[in-house]
């Protein structure tokens, strides 16, 4: 399990999305909050069971919906979204800035 403060897709990795069965996979806490990442540590310190429930639950959702193959996947779609010529001419206009 990881405690985690709130940015980029950490919430979403950790807690899941709408419809993801697998339950929390640790604990979400507010950027700069050095009360509550410490308070986090702390309970999950003193609770080998929630430590236990977390970490099974983020094994479950990782091994579930971040294979190598639905990584692959997601780049195949992004990709395919982008015909050739404007990938060409977006990539000549920057080589022209530099």
């Amino acid at each position: 399990p990881f405690v985690s403060t709130d940015v980029g897709g950490c919430r979403e990795l950790l807690y899941g999305r709408q419809g993801d069965e697998f339950g929390n996979a640790g604990i979400v806490v507010p950027v700069m909050d050095t009360e509550k990442i410490s308070g986090a540590i702390v309970r999950l310190a003193g609770n080998p069971l929630l430590r236990r429930k977390l970490g099974l639950a983020g094994q479950a959702r990782v091994s579930s919906l971040y294979t190598f193959e639905k990584c692959v996947e997601s780049y195949r779609e992004i990709y395919s979204r982008f015909d050739e010529q404007t990938v060409l001419r977006k990539a000549s206009i920057g080589r022209n800035r530099i």
